[in-house]
């Protein structure tokens, strides 16, 4: 019996292999040979285009979540009162530190697993690390999320913050 050997690529069409990465300049434009071991290395400018399309929704996510902690601290200064101020700071510090990290480091592990499965050519295997890995950050979002959401000011009163700020925070 013959084993057969499929490339990931195999599951794409034509049209949307010819078209994976565009970033709107030809330098950036490949196909999706850069891709078969079979082909030579690609080079360093495609890894770097590759490597900005993949990051770019990440780094574009973390700037928009700045951007609104930003906002929401320029707001609670222009109200004239500091204990706001210390209340929208630590709410948006305590939401980083007790809820966006864990999930956020659960989510790379996950991508790990999806990313090697893939780029084994074991789509099936991709397929469930994906499916199983939405369905593990859902079920560690939720309590994550209410952890702050129900603690948090008790968490800031033991660690001796102000009581305005923390039931403000809170």
């Amino acid at each position: 019996m013959t084993e057969l050997k499929l490339s990931p690529l195999d599951f794409i069409d034509t049209e949307s292999r010819s078209s994976l990465v565009r970033l709107g300049t030809d330098d950036c434009k490949k196909s999706a040979s850069m891709w078969d071991p079979h082909n030579k290395p690609p080079s360093t400018k495609e890894v770097f285009c590759t490597f900005l399309e993949v990051v770019f929704g990440e780094i574009f996510t973390g700037l928009m979540i700045w951007g609104i902690f930003l906002a929401n601290g320029i707001w609670a200064g222009s109200l004239g009162d500091p204990t706001m101020l210390a209340a929208v700071g630590l709410a948006g510090a305590t939401i980083q530190i007790l809820v966006m990290y864990p999930v956020n480091t659960f989510a790379y592990g996950q991508d790990n697993f999806s990313g090697q499965a893939f780029g084994a050519g074991d789509l099936q295997l991709c397929g469930l690390w994906l499916n199983r890995g939405f369905l593990v950050l859902t079920c560690l979002f939720v309590p994550i999320a209410f952890i702050p959401a129900f603690f948090a000011e008790d968490m800031f009163l033991a660690i001796g913050q102000n009581p305005t700020v923390a039931k403000l925070t809170a």
